[in-house]
């Protein structure tokens, strides 16, 4: 019985070291399959967000272009409504500031504010006389 005994040992030893090696390389295998497909998701993945990120950036192109442009027709819209309402909200204007400017005056306003409400009093002033002249030639 001892050398049965040792070559039932032997092959036992040698059948576990082959199941061992299949295991391994069946789980190798089923390893390598994972990271491939792992792989091409990750592919697929990186392609959507690359088509999402073209997307986004020309909508944000298309939403720069018309804020530029809505901000061009507000400009206009005001150039427009200041051209009408012209010499009497200017005149409006001076009077309020020429009010402000006796206030400040009265309750002891820096020289600073006093100047900055001169100055813009001026300012307006050149503007009526600016729209008064350019009526007279229409």
């Amino acid at each position: 019985g001892g050398e049965s005994e040792k070559e039932a040992l032997q092959n036992e030893k040698n059948a576990a070291a082959e199941k061992a090696k299949n295991d391994a390389v069946a789980l190798a295998k089923k390893k390598s399959a994972e990271m491939e497909r792992l792989g091409e998701e990750h592919e697929e993945v990186v392609v959507l967000l690359e088509a999402e990120k073209d997307a986004l950036e020309s909508r944000i192109s298309e939403l720069t272009e018309r804020l530029a442009n809505a901000e061009i027709r507000a400009a206009e819209a005001t150039e427009a409504t200041e051209a009408l309402e012209g010499d009497d909200l200017l005149i409006a204007r001076i009077q309020l500031l020429e009010n402000e400017l006796a206030e400040a005056r009265e309750s002891g306003g820096t020289d600073g504010q006093v100047d900055f409400l001169n100055s813009v009093i001026v300012d307006l002033q050149r503007k009526v006389e600016r729209l008064e002249r350019s009526e007279e030639r229409f």
